[in-house]
Formats: C-alpha cells, sequence, structure tokens
C-alpha cells in the first residue's frame, strides 16, 4: 500500500448562504478545548449563533458556516494559529456520526476511506473528499483531498481546512493502526 498524503482541494472558496448545514457533532470536544485553553466558549458560540446546549445533541443540525466561523474567532481569541488542528485532535471519530459507523465496519482501510468520500455530505452536503490514486505532491502516494465549501455558498476559513485534514489523520490512523504513516 503506498502512503496516504492529506491535502486541500484547490476550488473557488467564495459565497454566503447561512442555509447550509453542519452536524454539530462536528464541533465535539470544542468547549472543554476553549477551557483548557482557559477560554469561556459562551461568548464566541453567542457570537457565531450558537451554544453549548445546541452541541449536546450531536445529530442537530446547525449552520456549517457558524461552525466555520467559530473556528476562526477561535483561533484569533486564543492567539493560537493552529487551533483547527487542535480542535481535530481532541476528537475521535465519532465526530464524523453515521459515516464513523460505516468506516468502522468497513472491510478494509481501504473500503472505509471509499466510504468517507462518498457519505461525508451525511455530515454536511457541502464537504467533500476525494481520493487520488496518485499524489500530485508526494511521488509514491495516494492523495486525499478535502474541500469543505464543495457546493459553494460558504466563506472559506483556512482553519476548517485544518482541522477536516487533522480529522481525517486521526481517524485513519485509528483505522490502519501501525500501517498508516
Amino acid at each position: 500500500a503506498r502512503p496516504l498524503v492529506l491535502t486541500a482541494a484547490d476550488s473557488e472558496l467564495a459565497c454566503r448562504d447561512m442555509t447550509i448545514t453542519v452536524r454539530a457533532g462536528g464541533m465535539q470536544g470544542y468547549p472543554a478545548l476553549m477551557r483548557s485553553l482557559g477560554h469561556d466558549p459562551a461568548p464566541l458560540l453567542a457570537r457565531c449563533g450558537l451554544s453549548e446546549e445546541m452541541l449536546v445533541d450531536e445529530d442537530r443540525l446547525v449552520p456549517l458556516q457558524s461552525a466555520f466561523d467559530l473556528l476562526a474567532l477561535s483561533a484569533e481569541a486564543t492567539r493560537l494559529p493552529d487551533f483547527g488542528l487542535r480542535a481535530a485532535m481532541v476528537q475521535d471519530i465519532g465526530a464524523l456520526g453515521p459515516v464513523a459507523l460505516a468506516m468502522q465496519n468497513a472491510p478494509t482501510v481501504a473500503a472505509s476511506i471509499d466510504y468517507l468520500t462518498r457519505y461525508l455530505s451525511v455530515q454536511s452536503p457541502a464537504l467533500a473528499m476525494s481520493l487520488h490514486p496518485r499524489s500530485e505532491q508526494v511521488p509514491g502516494t495516494v492523495e486525499l483531498r478535502y474541500d469543505p465549501c464543495a457546493i459553494g455558498g460558504l466563506r472559506y476559513v483556512p482553519e476548517v481546512v485544518d482541522h477536516g485534514l487533522a480529522l481525517a489523520h486521526v481517524t485513519l490512523r485509528l483505522l490502519a493502526g501501525d500501517r498508516y504513516a
């Protein structure tokens, strides 16, 4: 098996549709992370039209742009440019909800990645990942590309790319074990 390279997709990422939603499970661990960094999550959640109570039901749909903005504002408030990476590191495969169940029950890691790329839209219709058998960036590897604004309608936030790729890394490391590099 060839190594996997995680990259952000090149795409036109500039729109503003607040009707595109995401499962709240994608924000799993956010309040605890903010508290561990010495910040009260409530003001930033409120600024984005969210609340801690809204995040309790992981299947609740919330505006995707609000989730994006929350990552950006949190990076600014904490002065941590790697906030998106940190947010993913406090999550587990369960953040992907039903997609996680399919991935964990796949017969192979390749099938698990196929489920991720085919069904990530269950998390949000704007999220997309695609697998490419030959990486354009690292010879001898396969590449998993992430596009957090696949259907448009969203304002691009760099922390979202960090978060999505880091969560894919956490998930694939769990599924592949010591075969993952």
